[in-house]
């Protein structure tokens, strides 16, 4: 189970609006996107221009409490990258950052993912400090230092329209895709590859 705990019940649109980020018509008006597009809020908010990444992300780890990391001009060491295997940092979407000892400090877009965290575990061989990023972010660093040709296909999925959310098929891993943002069992309001947020923001009338 993921080390980081909810520590509101509010939905992450609801959030958004207390924090002053968006209105509850910008969110109204997202939710009708994402019911039209099939896409999950975090991106409808974004693509419709009421949200940045940073705003959707930095929500959501004050929600749970896990920390920040921007990427953009960070150093990183080579030697690391060797650490994570290409095709994993493909696949969970994430970014070796730092070592220190035996603890690696890895950016990742959905750090409450723990099949990927233990996968990751097992990969460098110790402990592993998740932090979140944005999903630009992580993409760039890995296009930048793992290549470009795989990243540009992460770029075209990432932003291809998604089949409405009653054709969805149901992901592999629940942690993954549908949230279990935290808890024994998934949280289907909150899904989350972090960005990635599926939700009823509004209360029920």
């Amino acid at each position: 189970m993921s080390a980081f705990k909810k520590v509101t019940k509010k939905l992450v649109g609801e959030l958004m609006i207390d924090s002053g980020v968006i209105t509850r018509a910008q969110l109204n008006q997202a939710l009708e996107r994402k019911k039209e597009t099939g896409k999950l809020l975090g991106e409808s908010l974004v693509e419709l221009g009421f949200a940045s990444e940073q705003d959707v992300v930095g929500v959501v780890a004050a929600q749970y409490r896990i920390p920040y990391l921007p990427l953009k001009n960070h150093d990183v060491d080579k030697e690391l990258l060797k650490t994570l295997p290409r095709e994993l940092v493909f696949r969970h979407r994430c970014f070796p950052v730092d070592r220190i000892g035996s603890v690696t400090t890895v950016a990742m877009e959905n750090p409450l993912d723990d099949r990927a965290v233990g996968e990751i575990q097992k990969a460098v061989g110790g402990r592993v400090l998740c932090f979140v990023s944005t999903p630009s972010e992580i993409l760039s660093a890995i296009e930048q230092h793992y290549g470009a040709v795989e990243a540009h296909a992460l770029r075209a999925a990432a932003s291809a329209p998604q089949p409405p959310p009653e054709t969805r098929q149901a992901p592999a891993s629940a942690g993954a895709d549908e949230g279990a943002f935290l808890g024994e069992e998934p949280d289907v309001e909150e899904g989350i590859k972090v960005f990635q947020i599926e939700e009823d923001a509004l209360p029920e009338e």
